[in-house]
Parts: structure tokens; sequence; C-alpha cells
């Protein structure tokens, strides 16, 4: 099968036969991609690949979705089906200006997906000035039997992919057309170790106030990425700097600037970002704290979103300190149950974000439970204290260990 290849261009793309990059460098479309168009008769030459999928192409990434735009998307998706005998979905309202189709083929046991969209505008520059960001808002042009074409490339996202390192908002709408896109900012920062860019986050802090319109839904996928991510702690400090993290957790509020005891040097927010920051390292030496037990913490923490809630618990696993604070006679601070009131005030919180009741209970688990990992630490524990500890958790003690072993580190 011939190769597609491309060059950078800012132009509107000519499919060409043999195209290259600036360097000589011949970067190939995706397989699965190539498979769609090879022998396809009758079509209307270019097509263009967009989106994320142009992203993880440069960055030698297999892409997670595939989406194209062409003029007469309607056509080419009646073309597509035909030819592969494929199932046609259409994903539109009646209303939506910018209509997309759902191509799905079976090969074998595995199953295919491509989306394909008519342009948002009048042109292709019109489509890819709409969206999010600069790394986003390229294009590849796809030819007659697989012709290479060029990358359009019109706001710098190929520099600030590969050479800048940052997410820029494409125009000043970035964030008023879809306010979503401030958790997706924060997002592509901490998977794709980005920086955003000063501009970018002046619009996020201009435009956070929008963010309550979005559904929870949508947020809840973009926080879970965040916190999945093994830039969890860097990117909530952010969040939080920019005024973000209040609009999702208002419960952090209170906990700023509220004072612990002799055993902590920090209040309970910044002592909850450090045992973040702690957690997230444990999670990156699990070898060193647990030896050969790391490859079942890992599988383990893979399944059921465990890995990114018990980042979220570490973040809120005191988040019922203020409401529990109590200063005796003698001057001493207090929070006795403040482990039972956070995880009430946590199920409040899995409820509010949407997270699911078994997402919840697992929340629920960790904050209820932080305190026991150091308690049963006690020489004094008897045996049948540890072993009913085990079987009331199961497997979630792993977590709770690796929360507390956190909690403990972050008094020190």
């Amino acid at each position: 099968m011939e190769s597609i290849s491309f060059t950078i261009t800012t132009r509107t793309p000519q499919v060409t036969g043999d195209a290259k990059r600036a360097n000589g460098e011949i970067i190939t479309l995706p397989k699965e991609l190539q498979e769609w168009f090879k022998g396809l008769p009758d079509w209307e030459p270019p097509a263009f690949l967009v989106g994320g999928a142009v992203r993880d192409v440069l960055l030698t990434a297999a892409p997670k979705d595939l989406d194209l735009v062409h003029p007469k998307a309607d056509q080419l998706a009646t073309a597509l089906q035909n030819f592969h005998q494929a199932t046609l979905v259409p994903l539109f309202a009646k209303d939506t200006v910018k209509k997309t189709w759902r191509l799905v083929r079976k090969i074998g046991n595995s199953r295919e997906e491509l989306d394909l969209s008519s342009f948002h505008g009048n042109s292709l520059e019109e489509d890819l000035a709409n969206r999010d960001f600069t790394i986003n808002a390229m294009a590849m042009a796809i030819g007659q039997d697989n012709h290479t074409g060029e990358l359009v490339d019109p706001f710098g996202g190929h520099n600030d992919l590969l050479q800048n390192k940052v997410v820029r908002q494409t125009t000043p709408d970035t964030f008023p057309a879809d306010p979503l896109r401030i958790l997706r900012a924060y997002r592509f920062s901490a998977t794709l170790d980005l920086i955003i860019s000063p501009e970018t986050r002046e619009a996020i802090r201009a435009n956070c106030p929008l963010l309550p319109e979005i559904a929870m839904e949508r947020q809840l996928v973009e926080l879970l990425k965040i916190f999945a991510s093994k830039r969890a702690y860097s990117t909530m400090n952010q969040m939080d700097e920019d005024g973000v993290l209040e609009l999702i957790f208002p419960e952090i509020q209170a906990m700023k600037g509220c004072k612990q005891n002799s055993f902590h040097h920090k209040d309970v927010w910044q002592h909850c970002l450090l045992v973040l920051q702690n957690c997230e390292y444990i999670l990156q030496n699990l070898t060193a704290f647990f030896g050969d037990m790391a490859e079942k913490i890992e599988k383990y923490l893979a399944g059921n979103r465990k890995l990114p809630l018990l980042k979220l618990a570490a973040l809120l696993h005191d988040v019922g300190k203020p409401a529990s604070k109590d200063i005796r006679k003698d001057g001493r601070i207090t929070f006795y149950n403040h482990d039972l009131l956070g995880a009430e005030m946590i199920g409040t919180i899995g409820e509010r974000l949407l997270i699911g009741k078994q997402g919840t209970a697992f929340l629920e688990r960790l904050v209820g439970g932080h305190l026991q990992v150091l308690n049963l630490s006690a020489s004094k524990v008897k045996k049948q204290t540890l072993i009913r500890w085990l079987r009331r958790h199961g497997d979630d003690c792993l977590a709770l260990l690796i929360l507390g072993l956190a909690d403990v580190k972050s008094t020190l």
C-alpha cells in the first residue's frame, strides 16, 4: 500500500503525489484510515483528517478517534457505506448546522469507526477556526487512491505542539463558545505534558464563571482524565490558582486558612494538596514502596476508575475538618470524627458530580477510612483486628494503604 505523507502549509492544500515535511521526513497516516479509502471509487477529493487525530499522528501516537471533514460529507459517507458495507449512523439533530455521520464496520472480531462531518463554516479554514486549541486546529488532506496531501496549519499548532509545547486558544471565542474547553485546556496540559500559554490562562480566568453552565457529565469526563494523568497535583494546583477549582468543589473554600494542630505544618487545604502530591509520587514508584505487590496494585487500580478516584479522595480526604474543628480550653485544636463527616460530604460531592453509586461508595470508603492505616500500624493492635479490616475492605485495602501512607508522609 502506498503510504500517506504530508508537508506543512498554511494554504488550502493541493493533493500531491509524494509530499514531505520541511526536514524531509515522511509521516504516514494511520493504517486504519488508509484502509477506509483504499480503492474507493467515485468520490470528490480531498477529504481532511482533523482534530485530535492529527495531533496524535504528529506525536506518533495511535489516534483514539478518526474524524474527517468534507464539503459534501453526506455523499462521501454514502460512498464509504456502500463500498465497505458499513453501518451509517447520523449524529446530529434536525437544527444542527454541522452534520456528522458515523461509519461502523466489522473487521473480523474488531470494530472500526470513522466520523465524517460537513464543514463548520464555509471552508476548511473556518472549520479549523472554530476548534478549541491550536494543537487541535490542524488538518491533513487525503486524496484519491491514498495519494499524499499537506498539513493545513493556519494557527501554528504544529509548532505549539512539538516546539513551544503549549496549549493555546485558537481565537478569543474559544471559551465563550464552549466553557467545557476550560477543563479541556487543563486536561491537554496534564496528559500531553504541555503548559497553558499565559494569554490562554488569562482567558480561562476571565471566562471560568461560565463553567457551571456545562452539564456535570461533561465536566466529570475531563476531571477523571486529569486525575488519571501523572500531573494531577500540578494541574489541580493551577486550577486552584486560576479560580476554577472552587467552582467545581466549593467545599475547599472552608479548607483554606483552616489552621491545624501541631502534627501539621500546613492548613487543611495545603495539606490536602500535599497528600495528592505524595499519593501521585507513590503511584509512580509502586515497586519502591510495595515491592512484589506493585504489579497487583497496578492491575487493581486499572479497573473501575480506581486510580483517578483515589487521587480525588486524596485531594478531599480532610474535607470534613473545617466543620468538625474545635479549639479546647487549653488551646489544642481537634477534629474529632472529621473522617466520618468527610465521608458524608464526599458522598454528597460524588452525587453532585454524577460519579455513580459504585464510584461514590469507593470515595466514601477511602475518606471515611483514611485514618485507619495509621491507627492499625500501632504495635498494640491485635492480629485479629487487622484480619477483620482486611476482610471488610477486600482489595480496597490497597487504595487505603496508599492514601494512608501519603497522608502520613504529608505530616512530616
